[in-house]
């Protein structure tokens, strides 16, 4: 019989006035506070008399403090005034009684003091309770107090009932704000805050960027930020002390890719010599934080070796997964051989049981992560890069998943491969197979509040729980992922470099070489140039630049010469090229020497579309024009240079 669980939340809560954080767990059924991190309160916490004080005996002549209306070791607002109240009882069976004071005291009354006569005719009648009144009180900023409540009866038999204390400070033990550095310092809501040292504390930023943990064990801890598409910020070492406050700003940010100057590339070289030419392609980092890149480019033979990602044995033991209403997700860590970076993962298996209660055709969401910190805690560090809305396509067996776009892995480090249940049935649905022969330590879960995730491309972890599954079943989710690693790059293409790294608001020359030696005559050749970074939504920002090289039948005429005498070059306008053209085709043209030239696009009425000119280099140049805005049809481009004219034809489609 399989065993199976339902999660509604795991969650840390507030526990009577003592405020201390409960132990994680899963809860089966239990609606309980959601949220794991201390929350600010100004209301007041009724603060009772113990039992043993409270009265017991029926005692004639005893006044008793019943109980004393203040916050008690909580946060409370500073500047903002507060009522403090306290209740009276008189524990007697027969006599009223009156000429009695109440009094609240705050700091022994160097802070505040204030003090209720009761006298006759006024009285409190036997087993009779009355709440008294005391003038408003405003604590200031970044301070304590304590609190004493009592009265006081003239002949009282019973003294040791007669006070209540307590206490609240107007600081916080660690706060702080979180800034979009990309955003000329925006606060930043929804950031995961969590703080690791002698205890662990999570919270997450609200509207005005702030964040806060309010009593806090002293010591050391390391601060952790992170908020999907930014860079993940960590901060070690803070030393939180008891009774200071302690202020830790974060700034956030991310690097942003661009490059230029064209959008492809395109050479036109000679054949029976060893004809090459460099176009230099800048890559720039327009954010706030460095900026690591890699190039790629198919090579001309297929996949070299493959990097298969697997935990389980293929054994299924175990269906878990959720309950009520709550979102669910199960993730595996896997570490490649760091000399397997970089590849693509192209393919994702999850296995899917009809014990599960899950369907054929059941939503899911397949997320990538890649973390490179080190830290066997993937919510550490850990960076978004995809995410794929799909179905169960089979039960019992594994599901099979080629990925629509590869994901590029530049590591070396953590691969996390995680699914999302999509499905909310509210009872019975446990789509996370487990493999519990042996456990590697690695497959963790996570649980949102909501009925949905807070996004198709959720931050590690959850909102509201992330906890290794070994914690409650010691296995492995059967989540599978494979990789290929392509084989050496196309040879007639070089590059003194294809990764690194490029500061903030900073560029990157790179000289990419097109070389014709080796390559047949009269033939074409292209590869599309993949720039892989790690900039905010990390697929957005990816780019691919076509490269095209084309190889002439003849030396044009120019002779080899050992005395490696400066190569004459003459005035020629080369097709265009791709034509057909449907996004952008790159103009390529040769100049006698370094001049100016103007290239213009005309439509079939005559009229200019596109222009471009400029100081030309003697040799090889190239004019990229976007034609995706442009209608479909016949265009005719003119290129005059030196008292030189000549005109090609090229096509648009649409």
């Amino acid at each position: 019989m399989l065993k199976k669980f339902a999660v509604t939340a795991i969650m840390l809560g507030l526990v009577s006035v003592a405020l201390h954080a409960a132990k994680p767990g899963i809860e089966a059924s239990a609606d309980k506070i959601s949220g794991n991190g201390l929350q600010r309160s100004s209301a007041a916490v009724k603060i009772m008399a113990p039992p043993s004080d409270r009265p017991g005996p029926k005692v004639d002549g005893d006044l008793a403090l019943w109980s004393m209306d203040m916050p008690d070791n909580v946060y409370m607002s500073p500047n903002v005034a507060f009522t403090p109240t306290v209740t009276v009882n008189n524990t007697g069976t027969s006599q009223p009684l009156t000429g009695y004071q109440v009094i609240f005291l705050i700091d022994g009354g160097a802070a505040y003091a204030d003090t209720v006569f009761v006298n006759s005719p006024d009285s409190i009648q036997p087993g009779a309770n009355i709440q008294y009144t005391f003038d408003n009180f405003t604590p200031a900023a970044s301070s304590g107090y304590m609190c004493t409540a009592f009265v006081t009866l003239a002949g009282d038999p019973n003294t040791f009932n007669d006070t209540l204390e307590g206490a609240f400070v107007t600081f916080n033990m660690l706060e702080g704000n979180v800034a979009d550095d990309n955003n000329s310092g925006a606060p930043l809501e929804g950031v995961a805050i969590s703080a690791a040292g002698p205890a662990s504390y999570a919270t997450t930023t609200d509207s005005s960027g702030n964040y806060s943990f309010l009593v806090m064990n002293a010591g050391y801890y390391t601060v952790t930020a992170t908020l999907s598409g930014y860079v993940t910020e960590i901060i070690d070492s803070l030393l939180v002390v008891d009774g200071l406050q302690t202020t830790q700003d974060i700034g956030m940010g991310y690097p942003v890719l661009s490059y230029g100057p064209a959008d492809s590339m395109y050479a036109s070289l000679v054949w029976g010599a060893s004809d090459s030419t460099t176009w230099d392609l800048t890559l720039s980092n327009t954010g706030t934080r460095d900026l690591h890149y890699s190039l790629r480019w198919p090579a001309d033979t297929a996949v070299n070796d493959t990097v298969p990602m697997v935990l389980d044995d293929g054994s299924m033991d175990n269906s878990i997964g959720i309950g009520g209403t709550a979102a669910f997700m199960f993730l595996n860590r896997f570490t490649p051989d760091p000399a397997a970076f970089p590849f693509l993962l192209t393919e994702v298996q999850s296995y899917f049981s009809t014990d599960g209660m899950v369907n054929i055709g059941d939503s899911i969401n397949i997320v990538i992560y890649e973390n490179t910190s080190g830290n066997t805690d993937p919510a550490v560090g850990s960076n978004v890069l995809y995410s794929y809305l799909t179905t169960v396509q089979v039960l019992d067996a594994f599901s099979v998943y080629s990925l629509p776009e590869p994901v590029q892995l530049n590591g070396p480090g953590d691969v996390l491969i995680g699914v999302i249940g999509l499905e909310i049935p509210g009872t019975s649905y446990w789509p996370a197979s487990l493999d519990q022969t042996a456990t590697q330590a690695r497959s963790w879960a996570g649980w949102w509040s909501t009925v949905t995730p807070p996004s198709d491309k959720p931050a590690l972890p959850p909102d509201d729980t992330w906890v290794l599954i070994d914690t409650y079943f010691p296995g492995n989710w059967m989540i599978r992922g494979y990789g290929e690693i392509p084989a050496e790059n196309a040879t007639w293409l070089t590059l003194a470099e294809n990764s690194g790294t490029i500061g903030a608001s900073n560029s990157h020359n790179l000289g990419l070489t097109f070389n014709s030696a080796g390559c047949d005559s009269f033939t074409s050749w292209g590869a599309n140039i993949n720039i892989i970074s790690d900039g905010q939504l990390a697929s957005k920002y990816n780019y691919t630049v076509p490269a095209y090289m084309h190889v002439l039948g003849t030396t044009m005429g120019v002779e080899a010469d050992p005395q490696d005498k400066p190569k004459a070059y003459a005035f020629a306008l080369n097709a265009n090229h791709p034509n057909p053209s449907r996004v952008q085709t790159t103009f390529s043209f040769t100049l006698p020497q370094a001049q100016d030239y103007s290239l213009r696009v005309y439509n079939i009425a005559g009229q200019v579309v596109h222009s471009a000119g400029g100081a030309g280099k003697a040799g090889l140049n190239n004019v990229v024009w976007n034609t995706g805005k442009t209608g479909g049809g016949v265009y005719f481009y003119t290129l005059t240079s030196g008292g030189q004219r000549a005109t090609r034809k090229l096509v648009v489609v649409r």
